[in-house]
């Protein structure tokens, strides 16, 4: 009976840590939900959301100017450049050896997640004020959330 209890509480300690290393997808409104799903999608593929954020960018600059849909416009715009990013890096370290530590410290994928991370930065940012945010808050944000290896790589994105 030790041994049963002893293995159950193993168990769910360890589906307990699997679990902790996985985003929650944001809640969005269903004029966002369709095309965050993709992108969201897209990023847990360990791909760039470029096509599906723009889109969703796209319809929140129109939902914008609505005071009674400004609210979820900037919740959308928000949730493709830091939440969807986010995702992509947890999945893009478990590619294709992307996290395997080299002889310098630092996970093998870092030179590629680098420029990846700053595209996709770069094609989002310019919207930023428009929506009510600074690109130095998001990318700021971004970096304090990203968690290992994505974080040994001390990408620079301001």
């Amino acid at each position: 009976m030790k041994t049963k209890l002893l293995i159950c509480s193993i168990s769910l300690s360890l589906s307990g840590l699997a679990v902790a290393g996985t985003l929650e997808k944001p809640n969005l409104s269903a004029a966002y939900q369709a095309s965050f799903q993709g992108a969201w999608n897209k990023a847990a593929a360990g791909e760039l959301p470029v096509y599906e954020c723009t889109q969703i960018v796209g319809t929140a600059t129109k939902m914008l100017s609505e005071p009674t849909t400004a609210v979820e416009a900037k919740h959308a715009y928000k949730a493709c450049y830091v939440d969807a990013i986010l995702n992509y890096s947890e999945a893009f370290f478990k590619l294709n050896a992307h996290a395997s530590i080299e002889k310098d410290g630092m996970p093998y994928g870092c030179s590629l997640y680098s420029r990846y991370l700053k595209g996709h930065v770069v094609s989002l940012e310019t919207y930023a004020e428009r929506f009510g945010f600074s690109a130095t808050q998001l990318n700021h944000e971004i970096n304090t959330r990203l968690q290992e290896p994505a974080s040994l790589c001390q990408v620079a994105l301001n």
